[in-house]
């Protein structure tokens, strides 16, 4: 089957599957997730980042607070769209590519940490073996009533959860989550590989809930302690389709300027 022909039986899918008033399939489905993101490493008690992120009708916008900067995750067409509307520039990153990114990336951490195997010395084997759990992640886990406890001695996860409205729902936010973390390994290469949070969220599926609260401690020479908070409203608020339209029409602005993803990092850097 042509691509184009796919994605036009696709979108007769699309229409009819909601035209029969399922509003719980996944693709038909509206709701938003807030998130605030504290460093609990320091002593500052404001968040260091806030996000909000638009589920609408199998399409999820992410919008960061003060960047200026919106996530397109595009499921049918198997691609984000990343554009920073304050420097009018964009990027596409496929799924096919950034699979092949994460691949590479995991090779790259492979050799690195058999290179630090040779030298022996005790800070390098403590850092072979964090770049060995990145690669494998392994959990202790426990789990009571809406809390979750993810353990190892590289990465803990603390988790509240919540339950979805519906089991689409739940798959819908995981599906998202899965991506959107590969799609930050590929932004920030001196970040964690993804495995461990997809560890996380598969345990999420177990359960079939999403996450209301995370807390993540990674021991390294620094060890790092971070908590996500996660609001999640079940309808839309007055403003968000009007804001997911305005991010439209700005992705398709005729002084947009796409790029690649190399050149979109050096831009906004």
């Amino acid at each position: 089957m042509k691509s184009s022909t796919r994605r036009l039986v696709i979108f007769a899918m699309l229409f009819v599957v909601c035209w029969l008033g399922r509003a719980d399939d996944v693709l038909c489905q509206e709701f938003r997730v807030y998130t605030r993101i504290y460093d609990l490493s320091k002593s500052e008690k404001e968040p260091v980042a806030r996000t909000m992120s638009l589920f609408h009708h199998g399409m999820v916008y992410g919008y960061i607070d003060g960047v200026g900067e919106v996530t397109v995750f595009d499921p049918v067409k198997r691609r984000f769209v990343v554009m920073n509307g304050k420097l009018l520039i964009s990027t596409i990153v496929e799924f096919d590519e950034l699979t092949q990114w994460i691949k590479l990336a995991k090779q790259r951490t492979k050799e690195e940490a058999e290179t630090l195997r040779l030298l022996k010395d005790e800070e390098s084997v403590e850092a072979m073996k964090f770049l060995e759990f990145l690669m494998n992640p392994e959990f202790d886990i426990k789990q009571e009533e809406d809390e979750l406890w993810m353990n190892s001695d590289v990465i803990k996860y603390q988790v509240k959860t919540i339950s979805p409205k519906s089991s689409e729902a739940a798959e819908t936010y995981l599906r998202y989550a899965d991506w959107i973390k590969r799609m930050n390994s590929m932004m920030n290469p001196a970040g964690l590989l993804p495995g461990a949070r997809l560890a996380l969220n598969d345990e999420l599926r177990k359960l079939k809930s999403i996450p209301s609260e995370v807390r993540l401690t990674v021991k390294s020479k620094e060890t790092l302690k971070l908590k996500a908070v996660h609001q999640v409203y079940w309808s839309f608020g007055g403003r968000d389709r009007q804001d997911i339209e305005r991010w439209k029409k700005r992705i398709k602005h005729p002084d947009m300027q796409q790029m690649s993803m190399k050149e979109y990092l050096t831009a906004i850097r």
